[in-house]
């Protein structure tokens, strides 16, 4: 702001002059918001792989792209949905984000997360499960993985962080903002249908084969 006020000040006296009208732009620029936060505020598609390769250029960006998300026993992740590679990212909510330790030198953009109707699609997927028919049956069962479009903010593990997400062991947290084109993938047909049930069942207890009294 006194930098703008005392621009306003030397044109008033000089005229404007080629040199004075050059001299305001110039401390326009200079005062305006630093190009690395422009550049950052960019929606950017790209994929997990190319995150992957070159993690230190996403750090801090909006990106979009597509995932396959599983939701598993003290895991929530995205892989690529093609297995082009093998690299897996932590997937967290804006309120749930691990923050970079020590602070980061670039500026982060808050994100709020969009919960609308593909929002809510998307978690009713990955909350469904499997039903054990019997009482002795313990297991994480989970009935679908889901392949989305996800944006969000990528964030990469400083060097003196270990990492994100479960007992850190992820180099890059994907703080979700909105999802799109949900799609699931029925793990149905990887269970036993003798063992499991995709509707609500009454678990009974089961019925283990007693050998027989004949003899050889």
């Amino acid at each position: 702001m006194k930098i703008r006020r005392g621009i306003s000040r030397g044109i008033a006296h000089f005229g404007w002059s080629s040199a004075s009208i050059l001299l305001f732009f110039f401390f326009i620029y200079l005062s305006g918001p630093p190009l690395a936060a422009q550049d950052v505020s960019k929606t950017l598609s790209t994929n997990i792989c190319a995150i992957a390769s070159h993690p230190e250029r996403f750090d801090g960006k909006i990106v979009r792209l597509k995932a396959r998300v599983g939701l598993w026993l003290e895991v929530f992740g995205i892989t690529d949905p093609r297995s082009e590679c093998k690299n897996s990212f932590w997937l967290t909510y804006p309120h749930e984000a691990d923050t970079i330790r020590p602070e980061p030198r670039i500026t982060r953009i808050p994100v709020e997360l969009r919960k609308d109707e593909q929002f809510e699609l998307f978690e009713k997927y990955l909350d469904a499960k499997m039903y054990p028919r019997f009482q002795e049956t313990h297991c994480f069962c989970k009935r679908y993985e889901v392949v989305a479009t996800l944006t969000g903010r990528v964030d990469v593990a400083s060097e003196v962080q270990r990492g994100f997400g479960h007992l850190s062991g992820w180099k890059v947290q994907f703080v979700l903002q909105s999802v799109s084109n949900v799609t699931p993938i029925d793990l149905s047909v990887q269970y036993d249908p003798t063992e499991y049930s995709t509707e609500p069942v009454e678990p009974q207890p089961k019925q283990w084969r007693k050998p027989t009294a004949k003899s050889r």
